[in-house]
């Protein structure tokens, strides 16, 4: 006779209900996550087993690339933390010390530095294009100057 019960341990159940969510709300667990923060997706699912929490967090940073989604969404933010010399900050407040996420990581690194030349190189049309703007103003003071001479010598 055939035992129709399946024994598994708990950590295997824990795991196959882990995944079962994944595969049905993959999407709306990243949404959470980005609007709430993973504290918050942890504490809205009920999640308090720790292996539950750091399979939810690699489903997430791994499987996901939720990290580059909130790197984009809030580009304003990182890259003030990077321009205040606070960048050494990032890794460590996004929860990624572990070594398995480096990957992700440096892929994180690369959208950042995209973002930060974009922002000097806009900050640097800007201010060219200001300069251009007064050099050819009427509120330069060397055109100033040569209007006040002009007249001058007009009369």
């Amino acid at each position: 006779m055939q035992d129709n019960y399946s024994y598994i341990n708990e950590e295997e159940a824990l795991k196959a209900q882990m995944i079962y969510l994944f595969e049905k709300g993959g999407d709306a667990l990243l949404e959470y996550y980005l609007n709430n923060g993973f504290d918050g997706l942890a504490s809205h699912l009920k999640i308090t087993n720790d292996f539950q929490r750091k399979m939810l967090f690699d489903y997430l940073i791994l499987e996901k690339k939720a990290l580059l989604e909130c790197v984009k969404r809030n580009k304003g933010f990182f890259l003030k933390m990077i321009c205040d010399a606070r960048g050494e900050q990032i890794r460590p407040m996004l929860g990624l010390k572990d070594a398995r996420y480096d990957a992700v990581w440096f892929e994180t690194l690369d959208l950042l530095h995209i973002y930060y030349v974009e922002k000097k190189v806009d900050e640097k049309l800007s201010n060219l294009t200001l300069d251009k703007f007064f050099e050819h103003s009427i509120l330069n003071t060397d055109n100033l100057k040569k209007k006040s001479l002009g007249d001058i010598s007009e009369n």
